[in-house]
């Protein structure tokens, strides 16, 4: 009760700041920013008299839920540990989580702790947020996060096609140097008086024969001509190995370009 003119502040957490004048306050758009203390103050011009504090919690639904893996890369290695963080952007406690592997139910909570992997967890990954609302949280509120892909790699994979690469080189070295000690002894044959001719065209696993005869005269031209289909030969030996290696690797990693198909 009070006589003469009255005026109304209206109060947050118990400070000064001035929200409104007015019997009244209104909120509009609340969000979880908005919880708080309120208090109404009223004035005649002599006295001043204070509300009790009004706790005000606004209830915000779940919004804008998001997995976080750790380690953060989404290609693992079977035997490497892999954990998944649910969290959401927005929303009021308390908020429970639901996983979810190629759209079945997995486990509960914000971590999903899936140890040592193996090829058995790839797959999507998706979690469910959700809050109850209201005073008989009738009022029930989810947040779908996006799909996360992940990719378990067979331990050794890797490896296995590093090894294959490194003995085929290791294969095709050992077949050059066998043609370079052949060109060498053909070489000295040219040398010595000898006549080399060239004998079948060279292939992708013969790659020429030149028949070595003694002669008193030599011949320029066939002797040209032979260490011509020699090193053309080693040319279409190593062009084709390079290629078998390129589509061995790139095929095993589904990426094979158009060029070795």
């Amino acid at each position: 009760m009070g006589t003469g003119p009255l005026s109304f502040s209206w109060h947050r957490g118990g400070s000064g700041t001035l929200l409104s004048t007015g019997p009244l306050l209104e909120l509009r758009h609340v969000g979880h920013n908005d919880s708080g203390h309120y208090q109404c103050r009223v004035s005649n011009g002599d006295t001043v008299a204070e509300s009790v504090l009004l706790n005000v919690t606004v209830l915000v639904p779940v919004a804008n839920a998001t997995i976080t893996p750790s380690p953060p890369a989404l290609q693992v290695c079977s035997g490497d540990p892999l954990t998944l963080r649910c969290s959401v952007q927005v929303g009021s406690a308390p908020v429970t989580f639901t996983w979810l592997h190629d759209g079945h139910e997995l486990a509960r909570g914000p971590l999903l702790e899936l140890g040592a992997v193996h090829v058995g967890h790839s797959g999507t990954y998706q979690c469910v947020a959700t809050n109850q609302l209201g005073q008989d949280g009738h009022r029930v509120f989810r947040a779908l996060s996006p799909e996360l892909a992940l990719e378990v790699t067979p331990q050794g994979t890797t490896g296995h096609h590093w090894n294959t690469v490194a003995v085929n080189v290791g294969r095709t070295l050992l077949y050059l140097l066998l043609l370079l000690v052949v060109i060498g002894g053909c070489h000295c044959c040219h040398h010595r008086g000898l006549t080399l001719t060239p004998g079948d065209r060279p292939s992708s696993r013969r790659a020429c024969a030149c028949a070595v005869q003694t002669a008193r005269g030599f011949s320029a031209s066939r002797s040209t001509q032979c260490l011509t289909a020699w090193f053309g030969a080693i040319f279409k030996l190593i062009r084709q190995r390079v290629f078998s290696l390129c589509r061995l690797y790139l095929r095993d990693n589904g990426r094979i370009p158009r060029l070795f198909r």
